[in-house]
């Protein structure tokens, strides 16, 4: 597969926005970890990585409260 022309991409873009005047953009689930953007469960466990102490017993304790309304709600 070919590598994307980032310039040429943005520059393309850019043409196509400059004549158009209603825009709308619509981005699904996934789109960040294609990006190479942490989602939300690589960036929880970022943080909770990173906790020590009262933080990181204050944070499971909201961790496992939400997982538990999550699931009995759905």
């Amino acid at each position: 597969m070919d590598k994307i022309n980032v310039i040429r991409e943005v520059r393309e873009l850019k043409t196509h926005l400059s004549y158009s005047k209603n825009i709308g953009f619509f981005f699904g689930a996934g789109t960040s970890c294609a990006l190479n953007i942490p989602n939300v469960e690589q960036l929880t466990f970022g943080i909770e990585s990173k906790l020590k102490g009262d933080h990181l017993a204050n944070f499971k304790l909201v961790k496992t409260d939400l997982e538990t309304n999550i699931t009995t709600r759905m």
